[in-house]
């Protein structure tokens, strides 16, 4: 994993933070963020994880083409 794409998902997984302290999310549901890195990856939040739970490591990341190349598998809807 590169430099960026680590700092990305620190920088996503504290966003994510910033959404709760500021009210706009309740438990797992609201508004999610995203970060693309570079041309190919995506820094995502992960399905059904609370926002108070989430660590840069669980961000997961993904390719253009929905690909999980980083993180735990995305409940499908």
């Amino acid at each position: 994993m590169t430099a960026v794409v680590a700092d990305l998902r620190r920088t996503v997984a504290a966003l994510h933070g910033e959404l709760t302290r500021n009210g706009l999310v309740a438990w797992t549901s609201g508004e999610h963020l995203g970060a693309r890195a570079g041309q190919e990856l995506i820094v995502i939040k992960p399905s059904g994880v609370g926002y108070d739970e989430l660590t840069a490591e669980s961000m997961v990341v993904v390719d253009l083409h929905g690909h999980r190349r980083r993180g735990r598998a995305l409940a499908v809807q």
